[in-house]
C-alpha cells in the first residue's frame, strides 16, 4: 500500500517479538523496504539477527536516560493539561526517578484518585500519593512475567531494603540476582554490599 513511499516500522519492546516476526523485521530492513524505530530495555535480549543488524551498523543505538525534573514536569503538565505546583512535580519525580512510563501512569493515577486537583489554573497535591490504579496494574503484570527465582529476590529486597548481598544469596539464586542487576532492577552497593531495588516504586508496590 505504500506505493513506493518510505515506510516506518515502529516496534515497542522489540525483544518480545516471536522468532518469525523478528525474521520478517530483519528482512524488511535488509531489503530497505522499511525504516525501523524500535525500543528495548536491553539490545542483547533481542534475537541474533537483530543484534547482528546493530553489529553491522545497520541499526543506530541510542541509550535513553531518565527524565530530569524539568522534563518530568513538562510531561506531567502535558498530561494534566495545565501547570503543576513545584511540590506536586517534585513529589512524583522523587517516586519515579524520571522514568517516563512511571511518571505518566503515576500522574494519571493521582488525577483519577483526586490527589492532584486544579485550583486557579495550577494542579496541586491534595493528599499523599495514591499507588493504586494503572501503576499498580503495570507492576503486577511485570511481577507475574518474571520467573520464580527472580520473584523471590524481588520479594526479599522489597521487604528488606539494604539486605546484605551475602545474606540474600544464602536464600536466593545467584544467577537470578545477576539477571535482575543486568536488567537494572537490582542495585548492589559496592561500598557495603547492600542490595536494593533501583526504583523505589518497585519496592513500595511489591511490598
Amino acid at each position: 500500500r505504500a506505493e513506493g513511499r518510505r515506510t516506518l516500522l515502529v516496534v515497542d519492546n522489540v525483544h518480545e517479538l516471536d522468532a518469525l516476526s523478528q525474521t520478517a523485521t530483519v528482512q524488511l530492513m535488509r531489503q530497505s523496504s522499511a525504516a525501523l524505530l524500535a525500543t528495548t530495555p536491553d539490545l542483547l535480549l533481542c534475537g541474533e539477527d537483530l543484534v547482528r543488524l546493530w553489529a553491522e551498523g545497520m541499526i543506530r543505538r541510542i541509550d535513553l536516560s531518565p527524565l530530569d525534573p524539568a522534563d518530568s514536569l513538562a510531561l506531567m503538565e502535558q498530561i494534566a493539561g495545565g501547570r503543576l505546583s513545584a511540590l506536586a512535580a517534585h513529589t512524583v519525580w522523587r517516586q519515579t526517578r524520571g522514568n517516563p512510563l512511571f511518571t505518566s501512569l503515576l500522574c494519571r493515577d493521582q488525577i483519577t484518585a483526586g490527589r492532584l486537583t486544579e485550583h486557579g489554573g495550577i494542579w496541586t497535591l491534595a493528599g499523599p500519593l495514591s499507588f493504586n490504579g494503572e501503576i499498580s496494574d503495570w507492576l503486577e503484570s511485570w511481577y507475574r512475567r518474571i520467573g520464580p527465582p527472580e520473584r523471590r529476590i524481588v520479594d526479599l529486597v522489597s521487604l528488606c531494603p539494604g539486605i546484605p548481598l551475602q545474606v540474600l544469596l544464602e536464600t536466593a539464586d545467584a544467577q537470578a540476582a545477576e539477571t535482575l542487576e543486568e536488567q537494572g532492577v537490582l542495585e548492589v552497593s559496592h561500598g557495603d554490599g547492600s542490595v536494593r531495588l533501583r526504583n523505589p516504586l518497585y519496592a513500595r508496590l511489591v511490598a
